[in-house]
This record gives structure tokens, sequence and C-alpha cells, in this order.
């Protein structure tokens, strides 16, 4: 048996059998090693529902399976064909180096949340989220007092290479940035507001609004221009996935812009002292060449679809 309170009231209540217990409890389980404590205070979560409704069990002839799967099999069964259909965005994700040519184009339900974007962008270009991150959603709107100050402004987070208007800044972490956030950005930074990256999904901003950047590791600073080029009305998957893309991105902790291209010298030079120890160290730092198939292979093994 088990319980659970609605309005204030406690109600008892028998399960299913004893397997049933025993899967709610993994699912429990499971939620309790994802939350961090950052998911927003809602009785929904979706994040954490998907990640527990995904984890595998063994069914009545002994083979491992995945409920969401299962569910999946039926449903197209009992309806004869495929069973998703959504709004979805086409993105162009362009890191920002001075001499190479990076970009990653991929497609993303408008359901899922900045924070699954967040996951795809780490995918997609080979990191592991070891560091901060934040998202900024642009306005179409050109600064028009810019020109004399432009130089200034360029070096600061919010700054669009376009030259657009920061609306909000979607932050990871509620100690980073807590000061921005209690006092606010100074001018002309000023109105720009707030949110925690984790509350927002892409609907709420896409399509009307089709400019964005990612910024991730505030060290080595690396920045992501987004482009929206093409809301899909009827995309039938319920997964995001890569379908194009050009250049190797830069490794985790490489030392930023200028670290890369020092990086870069060293590997493609043999006679190099240190060619074989950077390569070596390239390897740890999971560094390889651009390969759309293996990008949806680690898209796929992060969101478990």
């Amino acid at each position: 048996m088990y319980t659970y309170c609605c309005a204030g009231e406690i109600i008892y209540t028998k399960t299913k059998d004893r397997l049933s217990v025993a899967k709610m409890r993994a699912a429990c389980e499971e939620v309790y090693m994802i939350d961090d404590g950052s998911f927003p205070q809602s009785a929904v979560q979706k994040f954490l529902s998907l990640h527990a409704s995904r984890r595998p069990y063994k069914n009545q002839k002994g083979e491992y399976v995945c409920s969401h799967i299962e569910l999946y099999k039926d449903l197209e069964a009992l309806f004869g064909g495929n069973i998703f259909g959504c709004r979805a965005a086409v993105l162009k994700l362009t890191l920002d180096l001075e001499k190479q040519n990076v970009w990653r184009r991929i497609i993303i339900p408008l359901t899922y949340s900045f924070y699954d974007l967040h996951k795809v962008i780490q995918k997609a270009f080979y990191w592991v989220d070891y560091h901060l991150h934040e998202f900024y959603v642009c306005d179409d709107t050109v600064y028009q007092f810019l020109s004399p100050d432009e130089r200034h402004w360029k070096t600061h987070p919010l700054y669009h290479r376009e030259g657009i208007k920061p609306l909000l800044t979607l932050y990871c972490d509620e100690e980073d940035d807590y000061g921005f956030r209690e006092e606010g950005y100074l001018p002309p930074f000023n109105d720009v507001g707030f949110r925690h990256v984790k509350e927002v999904d892409l609907l709420e901003y896409i399509p009307r609004h089709r400019k964005f950047k990612y910024r991730y590791d505030f060290g080595d600073n690396w920045e992501i221009y987004i482009d929206v080029e093409e809301v899909i009305e009827n995309y039938d998957k319920n997964y995001p996935i890569c379908i194009d893309g050009e250049g190797n991105a830069p490794p985790e902790d490489v030392g930023g812009k200028w670290g890369y291209e020092e990086f870069l010298e060293i590997i493609n030079d043999k006679e190099h002292p240190e060619h074989r120890d950077m390569l070596a160290w390239a390897e740890s730092q999971g560094y390889g060449d651009f390969d759309v198939e293996e990008v949806n292979k680690r898209i796929k093994l992060c969101f478990d679809f």
C-alpha cells in the first residue's frame, strides 16, 4: 500500500502488485539522483518525469525494456503509424571564432526547455558540461547609440555581434550573477530581465524571437549565436536531432580562442615538441572531428529516446 496527499487529506489505496511498487520506488530513486534542487518548484516536472519514465526495467520475459518505448510501440500498433507530431524549430548554432568556421544545424521540438537546448549544444560540440552557461534572448531592435562606444561594449557578455538588444538572461546557477539579478546590469543593459534556464520552454520565445546567444565556460568564454531558420509545424519526432554542421569544436579547457589557436598549431605540427602530449590531452578531453551520426548518438544517449 502507499499514500498520497490530496487537498490536505491523506488517502490510502492499494497498488496493483509488488512489481508496480518496485517500479515507482526505482523512479523515485532516479529523480532523487537527478534533482539537484535547481529545478523550479512546480507540480509538473517535465525533465525529471522524462528521465524517471525512461529508466530500464525487467519485463516478464526477463528482458530489460524502457516503459516509454513500450508505450510508443503499443500506440503505433493501435493507430497504425507514427504517433508524433509537434512544432519544432530549425536552429543554426554558430560558434564565434575568428579563423575557423564551426557551426551546427539542429531540429528541436518547441516543447523542450532552454535547459534541454543546453544539453543538445553540449553534445553537438563534444563538450561535457563542466562549466556554467547562460542564454540571452535578443530583440530585433538595434541599439542606435552603440556607434561611438561599440568597442567598449563588445567585451560585455550581453553584447550581440549584430548590435541587437538583449531582453532576457537565462541563468543556470542560483549563485552565478547573483549581484546582477539583485541590482540589475549597468546601462545600456539595465532593462534586461532574469529567469532560470530550467523553467523556460523554447515555445515561450520561439518563433516570436529569432535570435539568441549561448555562453559557456565563463573562463574560456565560448559564445554561440543561435538563429531560428525555420519553424516546422508538424515535426514527426519527439526528440532533437542534428542535421548538418561543419568544423571541429575546441576541446574543454583549451584556453579560449587564443588557446585554441595555439592548440591547433601544435597538433598540426608533427615536429612540435608538445605534439604527442597535446594529442593525448585532446583525446582525454573528447576532441574529435565533427560527425553528424556521432552527434546524434550522443544526443540519443543524453535524452534516452
